[in-house]
Order: C-alpha cells, then structure tokens, then sequence
C-alpha cells in the first residue's frame, strides 16, 4: 500500500529546497564574479606599475587621467583650485599621444618649452614642430607659469608628437598677495631704502643695487626658467636616466625642419681640442638670414658662450650638474635675468663654457614685435612670411649627411667685471632659486 503523500508538506519542501539552491547558485555567482574583478584589476594594476607613461602616485581624482582641458571645471579666480591643478598635473607627468616610441637614448633629444600667454606665437611654433623631421620620437614638455584654457587648447591639439605639461607652482596667478608675488606688505619699487625704513615694508633692508626693490613680475622670469630645468632632470620619472640633450626654447620661436638631426650630428661629432667637455649647443643667431644655406648647411663652429650668443640651448644632464654645483652664484646675483645671471656663473665658476653652434640657424624668433626686440616698424605676419621663405628656398640644402667642424682660431674668451641689473636682492628670492635644486629623485615619494 503507498503511503499518501501530504501535498502541503511536499510543496513546502519543494519550496525549501528551491530557495536553498538559488541561494547557493547566487552566492556562487557573486563570489565567481568578486574573484573575477580582483584579478582583472590586480593585472591591470600590474601592467601599469611597469609603464612609464603612467603615474605611480595615487590619483586624487581633481583632473581626469587624460587631462581633457574642455571637461575639466575650474574658476580662473579660485587661487586654491588652481594651485592643486598645478600640483596634480606635475604628480601625475602624463603624456599625451603615447601611441609614439620616445627616443630616449643617450641621443635622443628632449624639447622643453617655456610659455606664457601668447596664444598666435604658440600656435606658430606649434606649427613648425609638425614639420620637424623625427618629431614623433620627440616628447615636448611645456612649462607654463599661467594657466589659461586657450594655451591649454592649443597644446591639446597637438597630435603629431608626444606631449608633456607641467605648471610652475610658485607662478603669480596662483600666489596672490603672497611670496612670490607681490604683497601689501613688501616694498613699492621706487620708495628708496630711506623712506621704506621709515614706512616698516617688510624687505626695507634689502634693495637692490640701484635702490629699488624686487618686482614678481620680473623675479618670476628667472624662478621659472631655474625650476623648470631643474624639474625635467630631477623630477620627471621618466626622464630619471635620460642623458641625451634637452633643447630649451621659448614659445615665440620657430623651428627649421632638420634641426633635431643637425643637433644629433653635432652632439656626436669628433671634435679636438677637448671641444666636447661642458658643450653647449646653441642652435639659432640673431642675425637669421646673414648666411645661406647653400654654402654653410653642413658646418658648425665653436665659442665661448656670452648672454645674447643665439637662440635655443642644447645640454645634458651632466652640463646641468655642473652648473648646479655653482648654484650660489645663479641664485644669489642680484640680476632678475636668468641669461645674465647664468654669465657671472660661468665667468666665475666655470673659467668659461665652450659652445658648439650651425653656421647656418635652425632657430628663428617671430616674437620680435614684443618685448626688449620690439622694432619701430614690426609685423609678425611678415617676419613669419620671411622665415618660411628663407626655409622654402633653401629646402633642398637641409638634412646633411654629416655636419663639419669649422675650424677656427682659439677663441677669446671675454671676461668682465660683470654687474648685475638689480632687481634679485631679495633673500627670499635667493633662498627659493636655491630649493629648485634639489634632487627629489633621492626622496622616498618619488
């Protein structure tokens, strides 16, 4: 006889045991699913603590990873969210455009820009990087002591070469009424050291030569040029080996297309006379167009350096180390000009720096409507006409199988008693020229 099922108590244990497997198949899935999401990010994690390219810093989160300038929101106006925009984007040092293989070799050539804000002279030298031949093994760093949306856009769009940004982080828009700017309580320029110890400004003890008192807008010049060098050498992870050369430029130049392979032929050339200690390469004259390209494409010359020698300046890291080793004298002249201030190092510290300079420039300035080389009659449409013209005609000289040394008679080296131009008196001023120098790499957060 069969025993009569209880249909009740069956479906209720029916029922228990459905929910008992759905339970366990569920648990299975989520812990299947947390083991599968731990290793995928551990292997992530892994690969991008073995590339260079990516910051092994924790990210805060402020800036999105890639730096889109257009998706970043930021107040002009808001100092404090600025100055941390300044300091995420120099922990993080990416790069744009990675898909490029960097020529970081001990012949590889890295391009350093300082820039300010004008946008039409950025977009100039923008346009000649593009057609620089080797470009895209090439990685730009732009140093900027002002953050603006259009400097950044232009920079943004770059897509031919790899791209770095880095931002002073001492720069006047983000030190408003504080040391290095200017404060309420320092010194106006011109009160004389007389009245402004009757007045109590806070730097009445220290005017310059001349009497008159440091000014941001000048002192800010030579803190930037110092600390950006000296952040590409000691600062940049990726840089932290690099002993091939650093051309230093400024963003109103123009660059010739066969300029980073000159530089290279030149670097490594045979020279005598022990031409190829503490070398500098300097690879524009003022006098642009005095020679062609026809003659003279394939030589260079050597001399002595002297502030207004040329334009862009090619060293390594040793040269670097060994202008650090005098950083007292740099830091402490009282002349707001990095190029003078560099001059009293070298004539008293070095006993004189050797140059190797192109007879012919590879560095043009269209930024001679501003500033100190401003002409009575200047158009910077025109002087950009002129220099691609000169280019045009004489594109079929460019690229050299080999550059020759030209030799000359020993130069002369020109010592001065030099004096400084004023304006860096200031111990404040001193002492901070003096922290770029550090060797961050010896720190344990780097």
């Amino acid at each position: 006889m069969i025993p009569r099922i209880d249909e009740h108590k069956f479906y209720k244990l029916l029922c228990n045991m459905v929910r008992f497997s759905t339970r366990r198949f569920l648990i299975s899935l989520a812990t299947l699913w947390a083991i599968f999401t731990v290793g995928f990010f551990y292997k992530q994690l892994s690969i991008n603590a073995n590339n260079p390219f990516i910051s092994k810093d924790t990210w805060s989160g402020l800036l999105p990873r890639n730096i889109k300038w257009s998706s970043v929101k930021y107040d002009l106006n808001d100092t404090e969210h600025l100055h941390k925009i300044f300091g995420e984007v120099n922990k993080l040092q990416y790069i744009r455009n990675q898909q490029y293989t960097l020529d970081l070799s001990d012949s590889g050539i890295v391009i350093l820009v300082q820039v300010h804000d004008r946008e039409k002279e950025l977009k100039i030298l923008v346009d000649s990087l593009r057609n620089v031949k080797d470009i895209e093994n090439t990685l730009v760093i732009f140093s900027h002591d002002l953050f603006l949306p259009n400097i950044n856009d232009v920079i943004e769009d770059i897509e031919f070469c790899s791209v770095m940004q880095i931002f002073f982080p001492h720069a006047l828009q983000i030190k408003k009424n504080q040391f290095p700017a200017d404060s309420m309580s320092d010194c106006p320029r011109d009160i004389g050291p007389e009245t402004a110890k009757i007045v109590g400004c806070s730097n009445a003890d220290h005017p310059d030569l001349y009497g008159h008192y440091r000014e941001a807008k000048f002192s800010q010049m030579k803190h930037h040029w110092t600390w950006k060098i000296n952040y590409v050498f000691n600062d940049i992870r990726l840089l932290k080996h690099f002993k091939g050369l650093v051309l230093r430029i400024d963003n109103d130049y123009y660059l010739g297309p066969d300029i980073l392979r000159v530089m290279r032929m030149m670097n490594q050339h045979k020279i005598i006379h022990g031409l190829d200690i503490n070398k500098m390469l300097i690879m524009g004259d003022y006098e642009e167009f005095k020679n062609e390209y026809r003659h003279d494409s394939d030589m260079f010359t050597s001399g002595y350096w002297y502030t207004g020698i040329g334009r862009g300046m090619g060293f390594n890291r040793d040269l670097w180390q060994k202008i650090s080793n005098c950083k007292n004298i740099f830091c402490t002249f009282d002349d707001y000009n990095w190029d003078w201030s560099l001059q009293k190092l070298i004539d008293t510290c070095f006993n004189g720096l050797l140059v190797l300079k192109p007879i012919i420039s590879r560095i043009f300035h269209v930024g001679k409507c501003h500033g100190f080389h401003r002409e009575n009659i200047c158009s910077m449409d025109e002087v950009l006409l002129n220099i691609k013209n000169f280019l045009n005609i004489n594109q079929q000289y460019m690229y050299p199988q080999e550059m020759v040394y030209l030799v000359k008679k020993t130069p002369v080296r020109k010592v001065s008693d030099q004096v400084g131009n004023g304006g860096w008196a200031d111990p404040r001023d001193h002492n901070l020229c003096l922290s770029f120098f550090k060797n961050r790499f010896s720190d344990s957060n780097v």
